[in-house]
């Protein structure tokens, strides 16, 4: 039997927002004996919530810059890229969605 493919998503933070809340959706929802999900979280937020159990989460804490978009966040910063390799690399991620 081949092993569950390694899953991680790229998200800003864990607020309230819809977005979030989908991707948690999704990664529950696949099928365990084919993936295995991550969420990786770029920065922290008051309010945060946690993902069901079976969804992985990897927190970077990266510095919240108003107005910017997460490429645009995560270019400024030389650590902030070097955390978010470090953090792909230790995940032995097959696929990584980071829209």
């Amino acid at each position: 039997m081949n092993r569950p493919l390694r899953l991680a998503c790229v998200v800003a933070d864990m607020g309230p927002g819809g977005t979030e809340r989908q991707i948690v959706e999704l990664a529950q929802r696949l099928p365990r004996d084919r993936f295995r999900s991550d969420l990786i979280v770029l920065r922290p937020v008051d309010g945060e919530w946690l993902p069901p159990p079976g969804v992985g989460v990897r927190h970077l804490a990266m510095a919240a810059q108003a107005g910017s978009s997460l490429l645009v966040a995560a270019t400024r910063s030389t650590r902030g890229v070097a955390r978010y390799l470090r953090a792909v690399r230790a995940g032995h991620y097959d696929i990584v969605d980071a829209r």
